[in-house]
């Protein structure tokens, strides 16, 4: 399911925020209304940044799932930065990488048997991205 949904955004890889996107446990504020184009998959390009929010299970623990993750990533973008993140008390990992002369963020959170992942292609404005970062919340 992972492979999957990173495939669908590698497909898509070639201001204030005004959207609250309310999930299956989590909340996000984006600049606008996204796209839903899976059952757990939500997308939005703006002015030069995109953005992918997914929702996917998990058979394995969330040290695994993530690393798992984080490989998939590796083998196709230049890997720049690792740090851990906490969202309503789940600690979780955001990565930073580089394709084509842009920054990808990715957010990964895992509560239960549920991934959280947020990737950001950020071709427009940094701040944006970082605020989208900041409003994730899981409920």
């Amino acid at each position: 399911m992972i492979k999957r949904a990173l495939a669908v955004w590698l497909l898509l890889v070639a201001v204030a925020l005004g959207y609250t996107l309310q999930g299956d446990g989590f909340s996000i504020e984006f600049p606008a209304e996204p796209k839903k184009t899976d059952v757990t998959v939500w997308e939005l390009d703006h002015q030069g940044n995109s953005y992918r929010m997914s929702v996917d299970s998990i058979d394995s623990s969330p040290e695994q799932a993530m690393a798992d993750l984080r490989a998939e990533f590796d083998k196709t973008f230049q890997f720049v930065s690792e740090e851990k993140i906490t969202v309503d008390g789940v600690t979780g990992k955001h990565f930073h990488y580089k394709i084509n002369g842009k920054s990808l963020e990715s957010v990964m959170l895992v509560r239960g048997n549920k991934l959280y992942l947020l990737m950001e292609i950020v071709g427009g404005s940094a701040d944006e991205a970082a605020r989208v970062v900041k409003s994730l919340r899981l409920r």
